[in-house]
This record gives C-alpha cells, structure tokens and sequence, in this order.
C-alpha cells in the first residue's frame, strides 16, 4: 500500500480491526452470483477469477485478480446489492478479508486513507473509464 501514500501507525491500527486473513482452496468462492456482499479482499497469494453466467448457464470470465491487487463486488458493496458476479480462488489463495462498512467508516474520519484510496483508483481504475474531457 505504501506505493500509492503513507499511512500513519494509527491508520494501520485502525484497518486492522477491521481486517482479517483467510485462506481458500482451489476452486473455492468468496462470493456467489446473487450473494449478500460485506466484504472485499486484497491478494496475498493466490490468483482470483469474477465471472457471471448467462441464461444458458455458460461462464463469462469479468477479470482476474493477481497477487496485490483487490477483488470484490465493489458495486453490490455501495449499493447494498446481492452480487451480479462470482469470485473463486483458480489456486489455492491467501488473502486479507476486508469489512466493508468499517473500512469506509475509517476512510470517512483518516485523511492519509482517503490519499491512498485516490491515488489507488486513479492507478488502478482509471483504464477503465471511457472518458474523454
């Protein structure tokens, strides 16, 4: 994370709370299509797949999540909708389990996690949009 800004001790104290390791198999889901979603998770190890699948019941792979980057139904997340997609694990994975809700209380109150969190999307997410100015 240090890449993006510098967190301060009390920063990372307080995302620890709200953090937690997990470990998943091969094959097994984080979320399913249609799932409840409270959490989003950061890679340690592991390599993650989000895939939908139509009304034909073929599977469309969304993404891949390697190491260090952040799975998650990011939309279900904010909207406070089930998921429109699946992530499972392609090997067995490590990864850092991230409370939703308490994560963005922290982001709503730290202003050095408010950077991180800017300087995270500008990076990572803006080859995403379409936009032209």
């Amino acid at each position: 994370m240090g890449q993006y800004a510098e967190l301060s001790d009390s920063t990372w104290s307080r995302l620890g709370e709200c953090c937690r390791e997990r470990k998943i198999g091969k094959n097994e889901y984080l979320t399913t299509i249609g799932s409840p979603c409270y959490h989003f998770y950061f890679v340690c190890q592991g390599l993650i797949r989000s895939f939908t699948v139509s009304i034909d019941g073929r599977e469309y792979n969304k993404r891949f999540f390697p190491e260090h980057t952040f799975p998650g139904s990011i939309r279900a997340l904010l909207k406070g909708e089930p998921s429109d997609f699946a992530l499972q694990a392609l090997e067995p994975s490590t990864l850092i389990e991230i409370d939703h809700l308490e994560y963005r209380r922290i982001l709503e109150s730290a202003e050095d996690l408010k950077w991180y969190h800017i300087m995270y999307l500008e990076k990572n997410w803006g080859c995403f949009c379409d936009c032209s100015f």
